[in-house]
């Protein structure tokens, strides 16, 4: 058996369907079951009960089947230890664009001040979905992102801000209405509109509604508040270069603020290596901070 093998027999007990595991593995079906054959020869078993509608395991093949996720899990950990012998002074950090954009150049520079033997690769300009799956591949040992996410090992809040109302003028609600309402298309603009909607039944006039402008950035909606046009709702963050626009951050009817937080994600494991115990500590003592 060889990792071809491992990955095989773990994505048919997840699919329970020799069709759809050649397409995951992006093999053809022949191949597939060519190798299945072979296998059981090898080992003298069944590992696959065959229907119509699809495989189960068999005992041997359930037992396989575990001893391939385990086989899976320490190649991952051989490849890993293989690059930190390589590059043992490096750590891999996958950073969403915003935080990129706002937050990394000071941290980075003290860090390197601090602890100038420690090296990091980043990895820059990434959405803040797709960082928790390089991270759980071992492509990356840290992530810092924004939003929320289903991360299910460690997860630490390094930043909490509010969402609120950007305008060019000194925040008054009875201007509001006469000026159109920037919404930015992109995947932030749901938590924007829904926060704005919960804020707006405690604070205006019942059946009022705002005229929408679409743009499809962020950056352009905050060019069309600049110039008058209207004004849009976004987190605090996305207005710190602009000093002639201002901020009024929408409450709930407790009194708290709608908020977005900004996130430190590893694994467990990943703490025992020491530049990365290094860096998490360092972005924990230093930089956790929340909004007041």
């Amino acid at each position: 058996m060889d990792f071809k093998d491992w990955e095989i027999l773990k994505t048919i007990s997840e699919e329970l369907s020799l069709t759809k595991t050649a397409e995951k593995l992006y093999t053809s079906q022949p191949s597939l079951t060519y190798r299945l054959n072979k296998l059981e020869e090898e080992l003298g078993v069944n590992i696959l009960i065959r229907h119509s509608n699809g495989v189960i395991l068999s005992k041997e093949g359930e037992y396989l089947v575990e001893y391939s996720k385990k086989m899976l899990i320490e190649y991952e950990n051989m490849k890993k230890n293989i690059l930190n012998l390589k590059n043992d002074n490096f750590i891999n950090i996958g950073i969403s664009t915003t935080v990129a954009k706002y937050k990394l150049a000071p941290i980075l520079s003290d860090f390197n001040k601090e602890y100038p033997e420690i090296k990091i690769n980043l990895k820059t300009g990434t959405s803040s979905s797709e960082l928790p799956f390089l991270l759980k591949d071992n492509q990356i040992d840290i992530a810092l992102l924004r939003g929320e996410n289903s991360w299910n090992d460690l997860k630490y809040i390094i930043h909490s801000e509010p969402y609120g109302i950007v305008t060019n003028f000194p925040f008054e609600i009875e201007k509001l209405y006469t000026l159109p309402y920037i919404q930015h298309d992109t995947k932030n603009v749901v938590k924007s509109k829904i926060f704005l909607e919960e804020w707006a039944k405690i604070n205006l006039k019942r059946g009022k509604q705002f005229e929408i402008i679409k743009v499809d950035s962020i950056e352009a909606s905050l060019e069309m508040v600049k110039n008058g046009i209207g004004w849009t709702v976004l987190p605090k963050v996305h207005i710190q270069n602009f000093n002639s626009l201002f901020f009024h951050p929408l409450k709930k009817s407790d009194d708290e603020f709608f908020i977005r937080n900004t996130y430190l994600l590893t694994k467990a494991k990943n703490l025992e290596n020491s530049n990365i115990n290094t860096f998490v500590k360092f972005i924990l003592e230093k930089y956790k901070f929340n909004f007041k």
